[in-house]
């Protein structure tokens, strides 16, 4: 069995406009592995605070964007190299959905959450193989809102609704081992993994779009070339809205979205 830990990044409004983006990164972690991996996190964290002998600090939070704010930047470059080096020791595998924010797939979605919802269907196409022989429950950092239970426990409630109208054949991936959709809170060490590689990757996009960085966002794009051994899948989509090309094969995230225009005619 594997959990499926999860982590959104929404758009950097004080970026350009073709930078914004709406993303999900997912990590599959071995349930057996579990408490090596937390181990190991703690250590990294506890290297990072400082060991005093016989004393034991307050609990450190663990947040990416605002990363151990009583230290200095070689602390926290230092910590997301351990971070990286964890998670491909541990060969915890991570995918990365995204799409640009786009006037016209606003349109389309509505709400960046829906957006957010596309991707977590793209993820779900991206395991199917792992699917088929494994089960897998995607674990998501809870906001308490009814906005997000939605967008990724809706989704599967929603799919297993559909199968037990029309069959398991009809549907486009493996049911059968997809567990349901569990919520952690921000003291889930395994969250906490996900969120760094999140910032990590996204950093990585940036880079590769060319965009100006702070000295130590361009020392993270170094870290997280360290990811690129555990990277299955990382690619923000730019949705198009025109037919698929010929030849085109529908597995994976959605990358076209063709209108759907009433006949004009009717049938008498």
């Amino acid at each position: 069995m594997k959990f499926l830990y999860m982590d959104e990044t929404y758009p950097d409004f004080g970026l350009p406009r073709a930078a914004w983006s709406v993303c999900l990164t997912g990590m599959l972690v071995p349930a057996h592995r579990h408490r090596e991996i937390r181990a190991r996190f703690y250590e990294a964290v506890a290297d990072a605070v400082g060991r005093c002998s016989n004393t034991v600090p307050p609990v450190t939070e663990i947040h990416a964007a605002a990363l151990l704010p009583h230290t200095d930047d070689d602390t926290r470059v230092a910590f997301l190299e351990k971070v990286a080096d964890i998670i491909t020791s541990f060969d915890l595998a991570l995918y990365r959905v995204g799409y640009c924010r786009t006037r016209d797939l606003l349109n389309m979605c509505k709400t960046d959450g829906d957006i957010l919802s596309l991707a977590f269907g793209g993820m779900l196409q991206l395991i199917s193989k792992e699917l088929e022989t494994t089960s897998i429950w995607p674990v998501m950092e809870t906001d308490r809102s009814e906005k997000q239970d939605r967008a990724f426990a809706g989704l599967v409630q929603l799919t297993d609704h559909i199968e037990a109208h029309i069959g398991p054949r009809r549907l486009a991936r493996e049911q059968a081992n997809l567990g349901e959709v569990l919520y952690s809170t921000k003291r889930s060490i395994h969250g906490a993994l996900v969120d760094c590689a999140a910032y990590l990757l996204n950093v990585r996009t940036h880079t590769r779009q060319g965009l100006v960085l702070s000295d130590y966002k361009r020392r993270l794009s170094v870290v997280a070339d360290r990811l690129l051994p555990a990277i299955r899948y990382d690619e923000v989509i730019k949705m198009r809205f025109e037919e698929p090309p010929p030849g085109y094969s529908g597995t994976g995230p959605y990358r076209f979205a063709t209108p759907i225009v009433p006949s004009d005619s009717s049938d008498s």
